[in-house]
This record gives structure tokens, sequence and C-alpha cells, in this order.
């Protein structure tokens, strides 16, 4: 937008010189989550600083097994349709990630220091219940149908641009993550669980204490109060055909009406990704490597 491509009028705006009329910055898009299921054990099954071990360690360095090779602190992932969803039958619409590693425990703020963590985190959801083991499952929307913008504050290019998410801006995402909330409950209350003592921590969210827990009025203010995104932004460079007035590349990601200018990023991705967007930025790399190498091998050397 800076150098003159995007949505015309907001360009003018700033004084920019219009180079390309593009919608530059809208179709944003991100997975939402709710984060703050956490489900208490009465019994030694997770992962905190005060039971890592030289041996572990060790263990991990020598076999790459053991508690140290989880990643990311996600044991598991499973990816599941719920009730309302409107997708096709192959398509899931939300992704649930087991979270049991936490900086539980007398040398928490040990454990903290060593991972260079501000003590401002001994208030997050990385340590709660010192002295209880813990563990959360993610209910994640793969296929979100709210839609925010990337506009500019000014025309100097040190000036951070204006963020508009718009998460959980579409109702049909809140019932979606309701629904993944309600699915998540119901596995950590089956038997393979509940043999480890596993039940939902009973302390409503203070915003949310004068509705009555495990409802639906419950759940909605409590994804409006504590809805997280998981940093998966994507979409406001939208790929698209040249009778779509919204897009901004075609195909070989080349900006509608300008030559020699590619965008090789997550910002081509048009409508959102059924999963985690890293190894599809490889894949949209590796085609363009691929596209550049071939209109090369096809020009005429000089």
């Amino acid at each position: 937008m800076l150098s003159g491509i995007g949505p015309k009028q907001h360009l003018e705006t700033f004084g920019i010189p219009v180079i390309q009329a593009l919608d530059v910055g809208h179709n944003l898009h991100d997975h939402c989550s709710y984060t703050e299921l956490n489900f208490l054990l009465n019994q030694t099954a997770t992962m905190v600083p005060d039971r890592t071990t030289a041996e572990l360690f060790q263990e991990y360095i020598t076999n790459h097994t053991g508690p140290f090779s989880i990643p990311a602190r996600f044991e598991s992932i499973a990816f599941v349709k719920t009730p309302h969803s409107d997708l096709p039958a192959e398509y899931p619409d939300l992704e649930i990630l087991l979270v049991s590693t936490y900086l539980n425990g007398e040398n928490t703020n040990v454990g903290l220091q060593l991972l260079g963590l501000p003590q401002i985190m001994t208030d997050s959801i990385f340590v709660n219940f010192p002295g209880h083991d813990k563990f959360s499952l993610f209910p994640i929307i793969m296929r979100p149908k709210s839609r925010g913008r990337i506009s500019l504050k000014s025309s100097n290019p040190f000036v951070p641009p204006l963020m508009e998410p718009n998460y959980l801006s579409n109702p049909h995402d809140v019932t979606t993550l309701i629904d993944g909330m309600k699915m998540v409950i119901q596995i950590a209350e089956s038997q393979s669980f509940t043999q480890y003592g596993s039940h939902l921590d009973p302390t409503p969210l203070a915003a949310c204490s004068h509705l009555p827990f495990r409802t639906d009025p419950y759940w909605r203010c409590a994804v409006q109060q504590m809805g997280k995104n998981i940093h998966h932004q994507a979409g406001t460079c939208k790929m698209g055909p040249t009778c779509d007035p919204t897009a901004v590349v075609n195909p070989e990601l080349q900006v509608h009406g300008v030559s020699n200018l590619r965008v090789v990023d997550a910002s081509v991705i048009p409508l959102p990704v059924a999963g985690h967007t890293n190894g599809v930025v490889f894949m949209i790399g590796e085609k363009a490597a691929d596209m550049i190498k071939r209109h090369w091998a096809r020009t005429e050397s000089c």
C-alpha cells in the first residue's frame, strides 16, 4: 500500500499516488481458539519443571524420546467436525490440541528464569494451579467466516499499520467454538481421562460468574472475554482470477495489473486453511520458486 498498490480511496487519503487499485489489506483471516479449559488431575501425569532430570534430557539427546520430545507442549492433535458445521463431509471445521506441559511446581520461578520469561508469566495459563497436575484441550476454529482488515495509519513506513482482525464477528464462528468447547469437555470427562481424576476446573471467569456455569450463555461470555487467536494471519493479498474484484494476485502469484511483481507469503491464501499455515507457506515458496525458474527458462537470454 505504501508503494501505491491498494484501495484507491484509502491510498489517496494519505496522499499516496495510486499505481494499481486493488483490495490489498482486505480478507484478513485467522484461526481462533479458547485456551482456558483446564482439567485438574489427581495423579502425577504431566510434565512440570520439578520432575525434569538430567536422565530425561539425556534420553532425548540419545533417543529423541521422553518428555522433552513433546513438540511445543502439544502431545496430541485431532481434526473433527462440529454439529453445526456447514462444510462438506470430508472437511473438518475444528482442531483440538492437547497440552500437558506447564510450569507448575515449587521451582516455577526458576523455570521462568531459565526460559528467559518475565515474572508476569506467573499469572498466565502456563503456570496456573501450582501443586496440581493439569492438562488443557484447545478447540480451534479451522474455517472461520469472520474477516478483518489491515490498513495504513500513515504514509510514514515506520508507523505500524492498523490491524482490525474482527475475530468472532460472524456468529457462526462463536457457535463453532462453543460446540468445540463442549466436545473438548466430553473428551476430558470420558473414561480414558477420568481414570486419572480428570475434572474441569470449576472456577468461573470473573466477568461471566453471573451466568450459570457450563451453559451456552456462560460459554458465549467466556469466548468473548478470553477467546484467542493462533497467529495464523493470512489472506490480505488474496489469490484469484482477474474477474474477481477482491483478488490481488493471480494463480502465478503475480500482482494484477503490475509487471514483474509477485507476492509469495501467507497473504495470498484466499480462504482459511484447515490446519496450520507453516507447511502451506513452505509449499507456496517452493511453487513460486518453480514458477520463476520456469519463467526464465522460457525467456530468451540477452
